[in-house]
Parts: C-alpha cells; sequence; structure tokens
C-alpha cells in the first residue's frame, strides 16, 4: 500500500492499519453507474475496524460516474432498519446472489429524507466513509 495512506491510517487510529490484498476498482461504462450499497455486504466478516477509501485515479466529473454517499446514513435513525437487516448481510454467506446493491435507483434512497452528494473530483482526492455509509455512483454520460 501507500506509505502516505499508511501513515495517514496510523495517525487517525493510532495502530498500524491492514488492508485488503483485493482492492476494488469501480468504473462504469457509459449509461451505466454502480448501484447504491454499504460495504459490509461484501467485507463485513472479521473486525468491524474497516473504513472504506475512496480515491478517484484520474478527475473524476460528474458526468464520468463519480462516487455518491448519503452523509450520516451510517448512524441516522432514517436508516437504522437498513444497517440493521440489509447491512447486515454478507454476499457470500448468506447467497444473496446478484450484485449486493441495495438498490440501483437514487429516488429510491430519497423516501429516507436524506440528501445524496456528490462532487466533482480530482485526481488523487480522497473519501473515507465506514462500512455503513450509503453510497453509489453517478450514471457515466460520456
Amino acid at each position: 500500500g501507500s506509505p502516505s495512506l499508511r501513515a495517514l491510517f496510523t495517525k487517525l487510529f493510532d495502530t498500524s492499519p491492514a488492508t485488503f490484498d483485493f482492492k476494488w476498482l469501480r468504473a462504469v461504462t457509459t449509461g451505466e453507474s454502480s448501484g447504491f450499497h454499504m460495504d459490509t455486504v461484501y467485507m463485513g466478516r472479521g473486525s468491524p475496524r474497516l473504513t472504506t477509501c475512496w480515491l478517484p485515479l484520474m478527475d473524476v466529473g460528474y458526468e464520468l460516474g463519480g462516487l455518491v454517499v448519503v452523509p450520516g446514513s451510517h448512524r441516522s435513525e432514517e436508516y437504522r432498519r437498513i444497517r440493521e437487516t440489509y447491512g447486515t448481510l454478507d454476499l457470500d454467506r448468506d447467497d444473496v446472489g446478484g450484485t449486493g446493491w441495495f438498490s440501483e435507483d437514487p429516488e429510491e434512497l430519497l423516501r429516507f429524507q436524506l440528501p445524496l452528494a456528490t462532487a466533482r473530483f480530482a485526481a488523487g482526492d480522497l473519501v473515507l466513509f465506514g462500512m455503513h455509509t450509503m453510497h453509489g455512483s453517478c450514471v457515466n454520460t460520456t
């Protein structure tokens, strides 16, 4: 892993961090997006002290299908039931099948009364969030 990221996580957590051998690359083709999900569905086994580190490798404007998060979904009352049901699933252990996404429709998330947030990202920007933060991507319109 990156020495800079290792130093950052060591400072944040006051312990030497570990990383998964496998890295998830998110790239979506024109007209597609990554569905909304919580990372616990994919990597919830083992330590509960996991943090997702989203790092764009190039500039990512809205049109390229960048990251969208639901701020507060990891602790809000509106998302409690989702965290306690969907958020406890394990894609492999529970034989969920499919992608493991909660929804492909951002409109469905708006009924929980929390905003969706995105930005124009520059290569090397860093977004950190916990395993119960609902997130997905914009549609790639290029």
